[in-house]
């Protein structure tokens, strides 16, 4: 399957871009790391979740009642995340 025109142009974009990113100084794209914590704690929830399904192993294995302790624990993770996230945009605007 070759590829179109058209995706070769996005990816050449994209690379573009990425390259150019690197390159522009860090008070330009600082405000982006921020950004980009906040959804780190998601992305974590959704592999553990994908994971969970692959791997066996004696914590997966518990009780049912663990699992409602386990979502739990992964949004208050992912709150403390987001805490931790905006406390160093505060501390970055001051």
């Amino acid at each position: 399957m070759a590829r179109t025109p058209k995706k070769k142009a996005w990816l050449a974009a994209l690379l573009m871009v990425s390259v150019g990113a690197l390159l522009l100084p860090a008070d330009w794209t600082g405000g982006l790391i921020s950004v980009v914590q906040v959804l780190v704690p998601f992305q974590h929830a959704a592999s553990a979740v994908m994971n969970r399904g692959t791997q066996v192993d004696s914590r997966t294995v518990a009780d049912e009642s663990n699992r409602g302790a386990t979502s739990v624990d992964l949004e208050k993770a992912a709150l403390a995340h987001q805490v931790a996230a905006l406390t160093f945009r505060v501390a970055e605007l001051e």
